[in-house]
């Protein structure tokens, strides 16, 4: 009789759990949509990029996706989402606005124009500090490409009236990184004559003034390990391997070393 006891106890407490859980989970109709913060962003755009309408069934899972949407856009710095008695309440902070975007320490207008093109933020859009910071890895990477190993980079934000604000990038190029001698060693096979005739890169000459392949640039070194590399394989040494390195010899000049295993 006691076993029997029992049994219902733990079926009445399994109902009871397979009921709490399934209210817990059970979706509920949206009848109404409130926004709240906004400013330049207008309650419908805000709703469409949460993609939910009146009627839709709203789960717990449905509100984090809500919050990925509304983040994802780039347009805010805070969202917080609330479902109760079937009103879904979306609250917002917006991100400022950039007013103008200042660099200063270029003076070459071209070099200027190459540079903005690694920016992803600009004036008259969002700011966002996730894309400020890429944008400054994107601009030192840049710098490095065209030569500039020394170059340091500061940004300042200048608060505005209404929600807007005003960056500059303080830039200092410093002297760009000139190669003075291209090595090769390791298992090279051939002279480093040949080899540099393979390359891109060249050691820095004084009368090389209009070569811009004389400074340290990341993507043409990387270019001269795949033409090595190809250069090996089409002479058969099938299993190479192609490393690079940099060493200094004084403030602005180089040593680019290739390290070979053929």
């Amino acid at each position: 009789m006691n076993m029997f006891k029992s049994i219902f106890k733990i079926n009445i407490i399994l109902i009871f759990i397979y009921l709490l859980l399934s209210t817990s989970l059970r979706s509920e109709i949206i009848d109404e949509i409130n926004v709240e913060g906004n400013q330049r962003i207008s309650k419908d755009t805000i709703i469409m990029f949460a993609d939910v309408s009146i009627k839709d069934e709203l789960s717990e899972k449905d509100l984090n996706e809500i919050l990925k949407k509304l983040y994802n856009t780039n347009f805010f710095d805070l969202v917080t989402v609330k479902f109760i008695d079937e009103v879904l309440t979306i609250k917002v902070k917006e991100n400022p606005i950039i007013q103008n975007i200042n660099y200063e320490g270029i003076k070459s207008s071209k070099l200027l124009e190459d540079l903005k093109k690694n920016v992803m933020l600009k004036s008259r859009s969002s700011f966002n500090e996730v894309l400020l910071n890429k944008d400054k890895i994107n601009v030192q990477r840049f710098l490095k490409d065209v030569g500039y190993y020394f170059s340091k980079i500061e940004i300042s934000l200048e608060e505005l009236e209404d929600n807007k604000v005003n960056l500059t990038y303080k830039i200092s190029l410093g002297n760009k990184a000139k190669i003075q001698k291209i090595s090769f060693i390791g298992d090279k096979i051939f002279k480093d004559k040949k080899l540099k005739a393979v390359i891109l890169s060249e050691e820095y000459k004084s009368w090389k003034f209009l070569s811009g392949k004389k400074y340290l640039n990341e993507s043409m070194i990387n270019y001269d390990e795949r033409l090595l590399k190809n250069f090996y394989l089409n002479k058969g040494y099938y299993n190479v391997q192609i490393e690079s390195s940099s060493a200094v010899f004084n403030e602005n000049f180089f040593e680019l070393i290739y390290l070979l295993f053929a």
